[in-house]
């Protein structure tokens, strides 16, 4: 993978929550270059699938608000946010980074996926709305949902408890070469 690749991290602590406005920090993390293979199953976790809907079509009507094409969903992109996301509600942690788990590139790698780069979101609110909005609210965040480069992405959502987690996973994939003989 050449290019850039888009990586940030959010921490969403309930008593800041209740405190503060804003309560998503963000701090930039290097990538990750050398992808390799991942197939690791996933945690059973409560995945719901209209919540990724709702992500979709609140993410897709602020790129349009913003003047950019809608995102198309990736099944590869889906099924490496939906791991993530019930690896992250197992662990109770909110992170890029899971113990045992791969890299970003690594959990995205897929023989039909080549993208030239790549990005992923993190959170968790009450709602999905609250959520979106948060992100939105983040300058990181709201940067990789507005990127005019990406046009595929993957959302898994979450419930525990009274929360729903999120992963949004992102990429910019070249079409594919036609050769012709």
């Amino acid at each position: 993978m050449r290019g850039r690749t888009v990586l940030f991290f959010v921490f969403a602590v309930v008593s800041a929550w209740a405190q503060s406005a804003n309560p998503w920090a963000t701090i930039p993390r290097p990538p990750r270059t050398q992808p390799t293979h991942y197939s690791a199953s996933s945690p059973s976790a409560a995945l719901d699938v209209a919540a990724e809907r709702q992500f979709l079509d609140l993410t897709n009507q602020s790129r349009v608000g913003a003047g950019l094409a809608p995102l198309q969903l990736d099944e590869s992109l889906t099924r490496a946010a939906r791991r993530h996301s019930a690896q992250m509600v197992a662990q109770k942690q909110l992170s890029h980074d899971l113990p045992g788990e791969p890299a970003l590139l690594e959990r995205l790698d897929s023989p039909n996926l080549h993208p030239h780069a790549v990005g992923e979101n993190v959170g968790y609110a009450p709602s999905v709305a609250e959520c979106h909005r948060g992100l939105m609210n983040s300058p990181h965040h709201r940067e990789n949902i507005l990127d005019r480069e990406f046009n595929l992405v993957g959302f898994g959502v979450v419930h525990s408890g009274n929360e729903v987690w999120v992963t949004e996973d992102f990429a910019a994939d070249r079409p594919r070469a036609v050769h012709t003989h």
